[in-house]
């Protein structure tokens, strides 16, 4: 994900873009920014703490936020046709097929930004390269109240410590009460689904696990960003799979 899509990604979050670009842009340039000011615009101190060091030159943050609102707007302005978009992660720096405008690692922390009640994820391998591509979204969305649930199938040492570091950063910055992580019900089958799905309303489903291979390119894979109330009935498979749940702050 490029600087102009991360920070698009952050400012599609927010109802009014134009304000909360006005208002992110001032807090990258000061230290000492009001979270209650962020706030105020939907935006969240954790996620703004994911772009504060991609320019300390004061045009050149204008320009990135300006760039950001656009790519934000471009967004919003775009009709679709159905209900579900094609996500992609294809070779760095490569063009994106035509009619592909959605790449994984960015549509994932778009969803996980935007969420208001809950985060459904099943990733059967994880590990820190690709958790910390979503730590910052995760984090901020515990301070929101937002619950997140990460089914890991196979806990393995990279998965492991990849929970720990997420264990580390909502320790120390969010809620570790709302992040829990379950491994496979015993009584079904082993669950190789990826999955995002946020407040019944919004969900990926695809190829990529949560990892670096997946996320930054050196794999190809296809997934569909879906939208709509049968998402519910994701959310629904995702706690079907789930076992027995711990507390994030037992994986530290």
């Amino acid at each position: 994900m490029n600087d102009v899509a991360l920070v698009g990604t952050i400012l599609d979050g927010c109802a009014d873009v134009q304000a909360a670009r006005k208002v992110l842009a001032a807090a990258l340039l000061t230290p000492d920014a009001s979270p209650e000011a962020l706030r105020g615009v939907g935006l969240d101190s954790e996620v703004v703490g994911l772009v504060a060091g991609l320019s300390t030159d004061p045009e050149g943050v204008e320009r990135m936020c300006e760039l950001g609102e656009a790519w934000a707007m471009g967004r919003r302005s775009q009709c679709l046709d159905g209900s579900w978009e094609s996500v992609l992660t294809g070779s760095p720096g490569s063009a994106l097929p035509a009619g592909i405008r959605r790449e994984t690692a960015e549509t994932l922390s778009s969803l996980i930004v935007a969420a208001r009640e809950r985060v459904s994820v099943v990733a059967p391998f994880v590990d820190e390269v690709g958790m910390g591509l979503l730590v910052g979204p995760i984090v901020a969305a515990s301070t929101r109240e937002v619950s997140v649930l990460l089914v890991i199938p196979d806990q393995d040492d990279w998965s492991k410590a990849a929970l720990r570091m997420l264990a580390a950063s909502v320790a120390k910055h969010g809620d570790p009460s709302l992040v829990t992580v379950a491994a496979p019900s015993d009584t079904g089958p082993w669950p190789h689904l990826k999955v995002v799905a946020i407040d019944g309303t919004r969900a990926y489903i695809g190829s990529a696990n949560m990892t670096g291979r997946a996320l930054e390119g050196r794999n190809l894979e296809l997934g569909v960003l879906v939208t709509g109330p049968r998402v519910a009935q994701i959310e629904t498979v995702v706690d079907s799979v789930a076992g027995r749940r711990v507390g994030l702050a037992d994986m530290s």
